[in-house]
């Protein structure tokens, strides 16, 4: 456990401040250009997170599976093996975007005037710097480099934060091309960064003994095995958001788009960070991980630190939910708040279920994740079809987040206890049970409110607080009275 707080203070420190960081840029665009200019931030930048998932065929995990699980000599043939695939894959991608950017611009904003084609045509740039980034990053990640991974992070949200109000006053007075500079801005540093940091550290000594001698059949089978698979689920985990915002723009404008991003943002964020956090040392060591025995142990340990974290952070969040929308935005988006309540629900489900998920991932039960990604991507979809089209609803794509999150609890759970005997007993269903009966209240008592009620808000935090102060061992909580003890003796005697 504590090697698993150690790795998720670094990560997540460092996701926080990138989170801080991001929407402070998020915030300058939202005063200066309102609705529509958010909306049309978030379709360029998804567009990219899209384009790049393809790019380097989506195998972060794979390059950290990869090194993560071999010796020193056939760790450097896998790793040059797989910048020669995503610098060729990478390479296609940004020449795709310059060959069909009309077409491109008239899916994603439904403009192809010749301002919004040059926007896309610039992607292409960002595409390439963001491959360099992503696969420098995972390298640093299968190194258990965790720290620096989390600086590269600060650097690369730093750079948008640092010049978002010069983009979007640009963006302001007629030049929306700035959007395309500044993740190009930021796509840079985070390249440059993370290859000083792998760089400084010996990890890519095998670059001066000839990348081409590196090239190995064997490790790009291994890659293209794990890659393929996930470039599915990951083309899915990106595709799917960029064409809801891409339906939601077409049926309600730019202005609803910006709308629908708010809640999806604000939904993820938090989430994102606790994933993130989770991921660099939860996937390394699960793969690592032969023994059924230890195998259970672990799951169960991120389990229940994840439902210890999760009830009072969506909690906090469901209750302060208009604060957080007029500080990070402005009220003009306070709209969204219609969207993001059923969101909020969906996330305790969700990340019980992404615990359970990653086992896939860990040991490459390719076929299975494959299905999985494609039924939910499916389902997003047509969920989201039907409440635009057939209900002329934004708020319906939140309830549709719920309802699929909920089974896909259901249905990870199913496969972990079959595929590998994992059996929780009665303490940590009854732990996950309290937490989803305090989310749920907090989110019915605040259900229809625009502005935060501080007492009630005050009374459901510290419900949620309490009920992990309980699940907590009498070990546990004695450490960490100690360990605040010591802070606040610290911070007197300073």
């Amino acid at each position: 456990m504590r090697d698993l707080l150690k790795a998720i203070f670094k990560t997540g420190s460092g996701s926080a401040a990138s989170l801080a960081l991001g929407m402070v840029a998020i915030k300058i665009m939202a005063v200066i250009l309102g609705p529509s200019g958010v909306g049309l931030f978030s379709l360029l930048r998804q567009t990219q997170q899209t384009a790049l998932t393809i790019a380097v065929l989506n195998g972060q995990m794979a390059v950290v599976q990869g090194v993560a699980s071999r010796e020193e000599g056939t760790r450097a043939e896998y790793l040059a093996t797989v910048l020669w695939i995503v610098s060729v894959i990478g390479g296609s991608v940004s020449l795709a975007f310059v060959i069909f950017a009309p077409q491109i611009a008239r899916w994603v904003v439904s403009q192809d005037d010749a301002q919004t084609v040059l926007m896309i045509r610039w992607l292409s740039v960002t595409v390439l710097l963001g491959a360099a980034h992503t696969y420098l990053t995972s390298l640093l990640n299968g190194y258990r480099a965790i720290g620096r991974v989390a600086l590269v992070q600060v650097f690369n949200f730093g750079t948008m934060a640092l010049l978002a109000f010069p983009a979007a006053w640009l963006a302001k007075v007629g030049y929306p091309l700035a959007f395309t500079g500044l993740l190009t801005a930021s796509a840079l540093t985070a390249a440059g960064v993370s290859f000083w940091f792998a760089f400084r550290s010996g990890w890519l000594a095998w670059l001066w003994e000839g990348v081409r001698r590196r090239f190995s059949r064997t490790a790009a089978r291994h890659f293209f095995y794990l890659a393929g698979t996930m470039l599915i689920t990951g083309f899915l985990g990106t595709w799917v958001p960029l064409a809801v915002r891409a339906l939601v723009a077409r049926q309600f404008g730019l202005h609803g788009a910006g709308i629908f991003d708010v809640a999806w943002t604000l939904s993820m964020a938090y989430v994102t960070l606790i994933l993130t956090s989770f991921s660099t040392y939860y996937l390394p060591t699960l793969s690592q991980t032969v023994d059924p025995g230890a195998r259970a142990d672990l799951i169960r340990r991120v389990l229940r630190l994840a439902m210890l974290l999760m009830v009072p952070l969506v909690v906090t969040v469901i209750t302060l939910k208009p604060l957080v929308v007029k500080l990070l935005y402005s009220g003009e988006f306070l709209p969204a708040l219609h969207i993001m309540r059923w969101m909020l629900i969906g996330d305790y489900f969700k990340v019980v279920s992404w615990v359970f998920s990653f086992t896939m991932i860990a040991y490459a039960d390719m076929k299975t994740l494959f299905w999985t990604e494609i039924l939910w991507g499916g389902l997003t979809l047509g969920g989201t079809v039907l409440a635009l089209r057939g209900f002329n609803s934004i708020q319906g794509i939140g309830f549709n987040f719920l309802a699929l999150y909920v089974a896909y609890l259901a249905y990870t759970f199913f496969y972990v206890r079959h595929r590998h005997h994992l059996i929780l007993n009665r303490l940590e269903v009854l732990q996950w049970l309290v937490g989803l009966v305090v989310v749920i209240g907090a989110s019915v008592q605040t259900w229809n409110e625009m502005q935060v009620h501080w007492a009630t808000a005050a009374v459901w935090i510290s419900i949620a607080l309490g009920s992990s102060w309980i699940a907590l061992s009498n070990a546990e909580r004695v450490k960490i009275s100690q360990m605040l003890s010591r802070r606040l003796k610290a911070r007197a005697y300073n």
